[in-house]
């Protein structure tokens, strides 16, 4: 049985959230709707109180992962500044 456009957007807003190991509360206020919003999307077709994931809100969150957290940005900034100096202590030598 082939899967329908509907699962596969569904998979992939489940592999998103789990790639960014986001709550579904965190999820939900990153796309401003509720919890239980999110918890209907989530939901295989087969559940009577499953709904489509709005290819808009798989469009936003994949911009938003884009974007580093604060937490990211400070540590690519340590990072980079370790293997800066690292790059200039290789060239003294």
């Amino acid at each position: 049985m082939a899967i329908t456009k509907r699962e596969r957007n569904r998979r992939l807003f489940s592999a998103m959230i789990k790639e960014r190991e986001l709550t579904q509360r965190a999820t939900a206020d990153l796309l401003y709707v509720s919890l239980d919003t999110i918890k209907s999307w989530l939901k295989p077709e087969t559940s009577a109180s499953s709904h489509v994931v709005p290819q808009s809100a798989i469009e936003l969150l994949g911009f938003k992962m884009r974007v580093p957290t604060p937490q990211q940005s400070f540590k690519a900034q340590r990072d980079n500044t370790r293997k800066a100096a690292d790059a200039r202590k290789a060239a003294a030598r």
